[in-house]
């Protein structure tokens, strides 16, 4: 007797999609008992999750996930596999850590871990009313990249790759600016206008060189007015906090020379007609019977025709005088002399030729001091710079005078312009002083007199003027006598003898 039986060959059948990941089955394969059935990831990639397959057309069961692979027994499989699921291997992310030292700003990052990626963009945004204070950065590993700023500093980005441990760095502070709406002269402030204010960085206005502050100066907080603290050379704001509003330096920050006086125990001041009025009624003083006139320590008082400079006024003080203070109040005046320019002159040839200089005077003529006469080569076709300085103890005046013909000082004149008030008695009942040049040459300006004689023509008489050139006979009409003589001719020696004695002792052309 004979038995007959059959064998199922089962299949493997990929019905579903495999990507990033290789199976070891291809479609339609026969079933190896000892070949399980395995999906590979690509390298770089994992599967996530759990992925199921279909036994024999009625049975669903799971592949194990191993994570780079997904591996199913093959053993006792005696029907047919169907692989209808997706089977989609991701990219394997490495996670990093992330600290973020953010100060009244956010990210749009969050969490302590970041994934590992390439071209990640970061977004850093400042809280309402903040901005940042420096450029924020990121360091990934040891590289550290700084963030890009926006327009009003509000907000900050950049794109890295994520291949280490990171750090993000960012501060804003409270948008406050400082805006000077005042004056700042002979000085500088260390904030621009506009420039953002800093809790760390003091405002300080600094005194030119030679130059301090004198007295209280004030600020605006945006909310209430502050005052400097005065260090003489510098002014100086510390603001711990920040304000409500932006900052205004709105006060005259001017800075005065410092006294530069010939001793400590003579004062300088400018003073006005009511100061005086006070100062008359105390500087007799009655002790014991005795009456002592502190008048006579006043040196000179005189009225000046030039405005003193704002640069080299000081406080107010007491006028002192000798150990008497007076209780008068008055203007210091800081610095004992003071230049100022007076101006240039250009005096243009008018002949351009040696009749520019023959016989030529130049004046120059400038206010409340004597004529100055100077060289014609000086002044003729140059340019005169005049520089007055003013020395106040005596009232005297002092004229530089530089010409561009060698850059240098070719004349100096001085005199006194002071005009005394007569306030100040020796003794003997004189006013001390000398006498003023204040009504000398009351012109307001300074400028040249140019004294020209006028050159002879020849066509002034029949003799012409004397006039001595250098040219060709041909080239003259009427009354000649030459000398240095220079004859282009064929005549024998005899004759060029004759016409030279000729021509010397004068000739009509």
């Amino acid at each position: 007797m004979h038995y007959w039986g059959c064998v199922i060959m089962a299949r493997v059948y990929i019905t579903g999609t495999i990507v990033n990941a290789t199976c070891n089955y291809s479609d339609g394969e026969l079933i190896d008992t000892n070949k399980d059935i395995i999906i590979t990831a690509n390298e770089g990639y994992i599967f996530k999750g759990s992925y199921e397959y279909l036994y024999g057309g009625y049975e669903t069961l799971f592949f194990i996930n191993n994570g780079t692979y997904l591996i199913a027994s093959a053993k006792h499989m005696d029907e047919d596999i169907y692989l209808e699921d997706d089977y989609i291997a991701t990219k394997e992310v490495v996670e990093y850590d992330l600290i973020q030292n953010l100060e009244n700003c956010n990210s749009n990052l969050s969490g302590n871990k970041i994934d590992g990626s390439t071209g990640k963009e970061i977004i850093l945004t400042c809280d309402d009313g903040f901005i940042f204070d420096e450029v924020p950065t990121i360091t990934i590993g040891n590289n550290t990249l700084q963030f890009d700023l926006n327009h009003d500093l509000t907000v900050a980005t950049i794109t890295v790759d994520i291949t280490d441990d990171v750090v993000i760095n960012a501060v804003a502070i409270k948008s406050v600016k400082v805006y000077i709406t005042g004056t700042i002269v002979n000085a500088t402030c260390n904030y621009s206008d506009g420039e953002v204010f800093k809790t760390s960085k003091d405002i300080i206005i600094t005194a030119n060189e030679g130059y301090t502050f004198k007295g209280q100066y004030s600020y605006f907080d945006g909310l209430e007015t502050m005052f400097f603290t005065n260090k003489g050379t510098y002014l100086i704001a510390t603001i711990n906090e920040y304000p409500e509003g932006d900052i205004e330096l709105d006060d005259n920050y001017v800075a005065t020379r410092e006294v530069e006086q010939l001793g400590s125990f003579v004062n300088l001041y400018k003073t006005n007609q009511a100061e005086l009025t006070e100062l008359s009624k105390v500087r007799f003083y009655e002790s014991m019977g005795q009456v002592t006139d502190y008048g006579q320590y006043i040196n000179s008082l005189y009225i000046l025709p030039f405005d003193i400079p704002s640069d080299i006024l000081g406080d107010k003080s007491t006028i002192l005088l000798g150990n008497l203070d007076s209780g008068v109040e008055s203007t210091l005046i800081s610095n004992y002399m003071f230049d100022f320019d007076a101006g240039e002159i250009e005096v243009p040839l008018k002949y351009n030729n040696i009749y520019d200089f023959v016989n030529t005077e130049c004046i120059l003529h400038l206010p409340f001091l004597d004529k100055v006469y100077l060289n014609t080569e000086y002044v003729i076709g140059q340019k005169l710079t005049i520089t007055f300085t003013i020395e106040l103890y005596s009232g005297t005046l002092t004229a530089n005078i530089k010409s561009s013909f060698n850059n240098e000082i070719v004349a100096s004149v001085q005199g006194l312009i002071g005009m005394n008030i007569p306030f100040i008695q020796k003794s003997n009942g004189n006013v001390i002083n000398s006498i003023s040049n204040v009504y000398k040459n009351r012109n307001n300006r300074c400028f040249v007199e140019v004294n020209r004689n006028i050159p002879y023509t020849k066509n002034n008489n029949v003799f012409g003027g004397s006039v001595v050139e250098y040219g060709r006979i041909g080239d003259y009409t009427g009354y000649l006598e030459c000398d240095k003589i220079v004859l282009e001719t064929s005549a024998t020696n005899q004759e060029q003898e004759e016409i030279k004695n000729l021509l010397r002792n004068g000739v009509f052309i």
